[in-house]
C-alpha cells in the first residue's frame, strides 16, 4: 500500500466533493464571519470531524495522517472551512482522554455534537459540591457558533493558588462547558480566517460537574488505541501544519491557473512563459513537497512508534513540533511568493491568492506555532532529555 493510500479515507473522499461549493461560498463565509450552520452540519454529516473519536463513542478513530489530509484539503478549499475543521476534528481526540460516562455525553455519535475551545489558561475556578465553578473569558473560540460543547482551559485555585502537579507545576485543566453556560463575544475582525468566527467566549461562575474536564499534560488515555498514545500538542502542531499546506499548495493552483491566462501589462506572452514565474513556481512545488514529506515522516513515525505499544518519546515530541513549524515557515514563504507573482490581480477579493495570504498570515500567529518552539526543540537538543510542560 502506498502512501497516499494509507492516507486516503472516506471522510477525505467525501469532502473532497464539497470543494466547489466551498470555493463558491468563500465571500459569503467570509461576510458571515463565521462557518455557515448548514455546511457545517453537512460536513458533520460525512464525519470529518469524528475521525479522531474513539469507535466505543460511535466515532470513527481513523489514523492522524489520515485526520491531516483530511484537513489539509478542507483548507485547500477554504482557509476558514478548514481551520474550524482542525478545531472540530482534533478536539475528538480529547474523547480518549475524558472520563467514559461524559465522552459519551459529550462526543457520543446518538448527538453528533460538535466542540471547541481555547488551550489558553484564562480561567479561574474553585472547588465546590460535586464539581467546581469556573469563570473566565478566552480568545480564539473558533468554530464555536455550531458547536455543542465548548471547553476552556483553567485554574483551579487552592488557598489563593492554583492546585499543582507532582513536579510543583499548576495543574490547567480543560473543563467543558455547556453552550448554553457560555457567551460568545462577537470580536472577531481579523484580517484573515475572518469566516471561523475566531471571537472570545466568556463563563461565569458555571458549574463543572466533577471529571467533566482533562489535566493538560496528563495525556493518560482512558480508551485503547494508538491514536490515544500519541502526544496531544504534537498531534495539535501537526493538524495546524496540515492547515498551512492546504493554504500553500491552493495559491500555487490558484497562480498557475492565473498565469496560463494572464498577459501582464506591457508584455506579449502570458505569466507562464515568464522565466522567473517558471523557476519560481519550481522552487516553491519542491520547498511544499519537502516540507510535507518532512511532517509526514515524523506522523508515520510516531504512529508506528505507539501502535507497537510503547510511549512517545521526547525526542518524538520534539521532531513533531519543530517539523510542524517547518512546515508553518515554507507554507508562509510560498503564499507570499504566489501573491507576488500575481501581481495586481492578487489584490481582489476575488482572488483566492489574496485570501490565502491573509489566511495564512493570521494562522501563523497562533501560539501552537510560534517560533519559540524553535528554541526549545533546540534547548531539550543542546541541554538533554528534559520534560518541558505542554510540549
Amino acid at each position: 500500500m502506498t502512501r497516499s493510500e494509507r492516507h486516503t479515507s472516506p471522510e477525505l473522499v467525501a469532502v473532497q466533493a464539497f470543494h466547489h461549493e466551498i470555493s463558491e461560498r468563500a465571500l459569503e463565509i467570509e461576510d458571515a464571519r463565521r462557518l455557515p450552520a448548514d455546511l457545517a452540519r453537512r460536513l458533520n454529516e460525512t464525519g470529518v470531524f469524528r475521525m479522531a473519536i474513539p469507535r466505543a463513542y460511535g466515532g470513527h478513530e481513523r489514523t492522524l495522517a489520515q485526520l491531516l489530509r483530511a484537513n489539509e484539503a478542507l483548507a485547500y478549499a477554504d482557509g476558514s472551512v478548514g481551520w474550524c475543521a482542525m478545531i472540530y476534528g482534533t478536539m475528538g481526540f480529547m474523547a480518549g482522554l475524558v472520563p467514559e460516562e461524559w465522552a459519551n455525553e459529550i462526543f457520543g455519535a446518538h448527538k453528533m455534537s460538535l466542540s471547541c475551545g481555547s488551550t489558553i489558561p484564562n480561567g479561574r475556578g474553585e472547588q465546590v459540591q460535586g464539581g467546581i465553578r469556573v469563570s473566565g473569558r478566552w480568545p480564539w473560540g473558533s468554530g464555536a457558533h455550531n458547536c455543542d460543547w465548548i471547553a476552556g482551559a483553567s485554574l483551579i485555585m487552592e488557598d489563593g493558588k492554583p492546585s499543582q502537579g507532582p513536579g510543583g507545576e499548576p495543574r490547567i485543566h480543560m473543563v467543558y462547558f455547556a453552550r448554553d453556560q457560555v457567551k460568545l463575544i462577537d470580536n472577531w475582525d481579523p484580517s484573515g480566517l475572518i469566516g471561523s468566527g475566531s471571537g472570545d467566549f466568556e463563563a461565569k461562575d458555571a458549574f463543572i460537574p466533577q471529571d467533566r474536564w482533562i489535566i493538560m499534560g496528563d495525556t493518560t488515555a482512558r480508551v485503547e488505541g494508538p491514536l490515544y498514545r500519541l502526544p496531544y500538542f504534537g498531534m495539535l502542531a501537526s493538524a495546524h501544519a496540515a492547515h498551512a499546506l492546504g493554504i500553500a499548495r491552493r495559491a500555487i493552483d490558484s497562480f498557475t491557473e492565473l498565469a496560463r491566462g494572464k498577459v501582464p501589462t506591457w508584455q506579449r506572452d502570458t505569466l507562464a512563459k515568464n522565466p522567473i514565474a517558471q523557476t519560481s513556481l519550481g522552487r516553491a512545488e519542491g520547498q511544499l513537497n519537502a516540507a510535507r514529506a518532512t511532517i509526514f515522516e515524523i506522523v508515520e513515525e510516531v504512529t508506528d512508534h505507539v501502535t507497537r505499544g510503547d510511549k512517545p518519546t521526547l525526542e518524538h515530541r520534539r521532531r513533531l513540533r519543530m517539523a510542524a513549524n517547518f512546515v508553518i515557515e515554507t507554507a508562509t514563504a510560498i503564499v507570499d511568493t504566489m501573491y507576488t507573482l500575481g501581481g495586481g490581480s492578487s489584490v481582489h477579493r476575488s482572488s483566492p491568492l489574496q485570501r490565502c495570504l491573509r489566511d495564512m498570515h493570521v494562522a501563523t500567529q497562533h501560539g501552537m506555532v510560534t517560533h519559540g518552539h524553535y528554541r526549545t526543540a533546540g534547548m531539550i537538543k543542546l541541554l538533554g532529555d528534559r520534560q518541558i510542560m505542554m510540549f
